[in-house]
């Protein structure tokens, strides 16, 4: 059986990799965000603000921070904070896949976000 932390990274692999199509996907980790999240999990790969926001705020509250630039107009970054332990996350220009949307990397880093809170 498969930790949480491990269907968390299998996912972001996926994600990152561009091949996280599939609705099949995201539902593999329902345990971990529950059935809504992981269908508003899918919506942020196909990129839905809305979603993402959604999804934010469900899994990750007021424990992470997020703040999004495009300095060059070629790429997203995404940075969450931990608010509690100053843990950052930065998203953005080894991910090719974010490069194209804004909604996909902030899901990145909200994947990324709740690995390292597994592994606290």
């Amino acid at each position: 059986m498969m930790t949480q932390k491990a269907k968390l990274e299998r996912l972001l692999a996926k994600v990152e990799a561009g091949e996280a199509r599939f609705m099949s996907e995201y539902f593999r980790v329902s345990d971990i965000l529950g059935s809504e999240n992981a269908t508003n999990a899918w919506s942020s790969n196909g990129g839905s603000l809305d979603a993402v926001h959604s999804l934010h705020k469900a899994v990750l509250g007021d424990r992470w921070a997020f703040r999004s630039s495009d300095p060059n107009n070629t790429e997203w970054v995404v940075t969450l904070e931990r608010r509690v332990s100053k843990v950052r996350l930065d998203v953005g220009q080894n991910c090719v896949q974010a490069r194209q949307s804004p909604s996909r990397a902030w899901l990145i880093a909200i994947i990324k976000a709740l690995i390292s809170e597994c592994e606290e």
